[in-house]
């Protein structure tokens, strides 16, 4: 269960299951970058809420004002309704600055890892396709061997369509079956898959090797 409290995503999540579940650096930017993008937009529409706010107490004002009893009454529920809404907004926001303040923490620290980070971000979220969805399909292929000996149809359809299925994918799967076959060698494949450990460079696992 994901427990999470007025956030979109923890940091738990980010780093061990959002960019820690890329297999390259730059593959964890990107979703990293649009992490932030979405942090982003919900700061700004935040900005436009508040100034919306501002004309929703002008009102509530006129009417705790009116002379009209009714009118009063119904100002006081109003309000008492502001002020909770203004108090959950200001948990959400103070959350989403805080997620903000993360992601663009953990980008700092990728970042000299990124093998294209010389590109703008679209030329290396396309760049770095090939070889992240190599290391994914490596990363399918062992699973489906771990836990039911043979690899679905479709997963392995996909990874003939891989250009570098003959030279890398195809020779992997062999290995992987290989080692399986002997006594404990599932035990070769309990470390991360991936080619960095994304949480001990951000200094969430400082003993991790």
């Amino acid at each position: 269960m994901s427990a999470k409290l007025h956030r979109t995503n923890t940091n738990f999540q980010i780093a061990y299951f959002i960019a820690g579940r890329c297999h390259t650096a730059d593959a964890a930017y990107i979703e990293l970058v649009n992490l932030r993008e979405d942090r982003q937009a919900a700061l700004n529409m935040a900005k436009s809420y508040e100034i919306r706010r501002k004309a929703a107490k002008m009102k509530i004002d006129i009417r705790l004002a009116s002379p009209d009893p009714i009118e009063q009454i119904e100002g006081q529920a109003d309000l008492i309704e502001f002020e909770f809404a203004q108090e959950q907004h200001l948990k959400l926001k103070s959350a989403a600055e805080d997620e903000l303040k993360f992601i663009n923490e953990c980008i700092d620290k990728i970042n000299p890892f990124r093998e294209y980070k010389d590109l703008s971000d679209h030329e290396a979220a396309e760049a770095c396709q090939r070889k992240e969805w190599m290391l994914e399909l490596k990363n399918r292929a062992e699973n489906s061997l771990l836990t039911q000996g043979s690899i679905p149809t479709n997963e392995f359809d996909t990874m003939r369509q891989h250009p570098d299925f003959q030279n890398t994918l195809l020779p992997h799967i062999e290995q992987t079956q290989l080692a399986l076959t002997n006594p404990g060698g599932h035990k070769l494949f309990l470390e991360s898959p991936t080619e960095f450990n994304f949480p001990k460079l951000i200094g969430l696992e400082e003993n991790t090797k």
